[in-house]
């Protein structure tokens, strides 16, 4: 069914279906949202970075926040991982508007993009004064 799930990942009708049957197994099944956070954690990145089928996945409470937030805070790994950076970033912009209630189970990845944004805000004060710019 995980699979099957991001098979048509285009089709919004598709995919709402396919996030029904995993809620209805995650109600008989306690294992089933462990399980499927460990596969979307370690899918590959078409699945690991599909925007709109994690909010899915969040928004019908089938992955562990917990495990999720710590994951993806490790893998922006300090902001050299660009797709995974690029990707939080999206994903806590969807998030804020669309799931705000979840926000502040994300702290690890919140504090991640912070620290790459403080990183990056640190380093400007080295760069030439705009002065020393000329346009040709």
């Amino acid at each position: 069914v995980f699979k099957g799930l991001y098979d048509n990942a285009s089709n919004n009708v598709h995919v709402c279906a396919y996030l029904a049957i995993l809620t209805a197994i995650r109600d008989v099944c306690k294992l089933a949202v462990k399980e499927l956070t460990s596969w979307v954690i370690y899918s590959d990145e078409e699945r690991k970075y599909n925007k709109d089928i994690t909010v899915g996945l969040i928004r019908s409470e089938l992955l562990n926040l917990t495990e999720y937030n710590v994951h993806m805070a490790k893998l922006i790994d300090g902001g050299r991982n660009k797709a995974a950076t690029e990707f939080s970033i999206s994903l806590l912009q969807t998030l804020v508007i669309e799931e705000p209630k979840v926000i502040s189970e994300l702290h690890n990845l919140i504090d991640a993009l912070a620290k790459v944004c403080n990183f990056k805000f640190e380093w400007l004060h080295l760069l030439p004064s705009p002065q020393y710019f000329t346009i040709f």
